[in-house]
């Protein structure tokens, strides 16, 4: 049995990659999802802790685990790879693709870590802020957003409304996520609000990153892009379906 840790885009490339070479799986996420059938796989959700997993691993007989996770999904990180430690289990990581850092252009500025982007703003003075880092990363922005006009754009779902409307945020600031927003759209809702910086995380392509680093050219707005932590060492990287399924048939061998 394989374990697929998804609920991205390349978790949804990895179950359809399995299930059309006849491989079975557990394709598991934090929360629930909404999956097409498909053959070979069978869904799960809820956190797993390191106990837990392990457990899990050792009752499906789990041969191999494939991690396409968020890429700012640490804890998740941390607790795979102390499970396939313990159980000496392959991890193979299914990578995103990324816009190279050194051909960002000049409104571009990368920082390794929230902390870092706060004091990238306190430097630049400037708002209002836009932020496309997620619901989640709210309160990581605290110390500005209580202070300064800052708008979210977050996923269009009421959960992540009201998550954003629990921690304090004012309805007015929050902007529904519209993930195929072109950037010359993207660069006249800058402009409407009067947006002076921006920031992001480096999500890769499925995070639409490129659109929001041409936005920030067209607008002439800096954008702060908060690096992607490293993942674990164990980690094997792989970055299509083919070299996905060429690992997991010469691990069966």
């Amino acid at each position: 049995m394989l374990l697929v840790f998804g609920g991205t885009t390349e978790g949804k490339r990895c179950a359809t990659a399995l299930a059309e070479a006849g491989l079975p799986f557990i394709y598991s996420t934090k929360l629930p999802v909404v999956m097409p059938e498909l053959p070979g796989m069978r869904l799960r959700h809820g956190a797993l802790t390191v106990e837990a997993l392990i457990a899990l691993c050792r009752a499906e007989k789990v041969r191999a685990i494939i991690n396409a996770s968020h890429p700012f999904a640490e804890v998740l990180h941390a607790t795979v790879a102390a499970a396939a430690t313990a159980l000496s289990l392959p991890v193979w990581r299914f990578e995103r693709v990324y816009p190279k850092r050194g051909q960002a252009g000049e409104w571009v500025r990368y920082v390794p870590d929230f902390p870092a982007a706060i004091a990238q703003l306190l430097t630049l003075g400037r708002a209002p802020l836009l932020a496309f880092t997620g619901v989640q990363t709210i309160p990581k922005l605290r110390s500005w957003w209580e202070a300064n006009l800052t708008y979210f754009q977050i996923l269009d779902r009421p959960d992540s409304f009201a998550l954003a409307r629990s921690f304090g945020v004012p309805p007015a600031q929050l902007l529904a996520h519209a993930p195929a927003t072109a950037p010359e759209t993207l660069a006249a809702t800058i402009r409407h609000l009067g947006v002076r910086v921006l920031i992001t995380k480096e999500s890769g392509e499925s995070g639409f990153q490129s659109v929001k680093l041409a936005a920030a050219a067209l607008a002439q707005t800096p954008l702060l892009v908060v690096e992607r932590p490293a993942t674990p060492a164990l980690f094997s990287p792989v970055h299509d379906e083919a070299s996905l399924l060429d690992r997991v048939r010469e691990g069966a061998r």
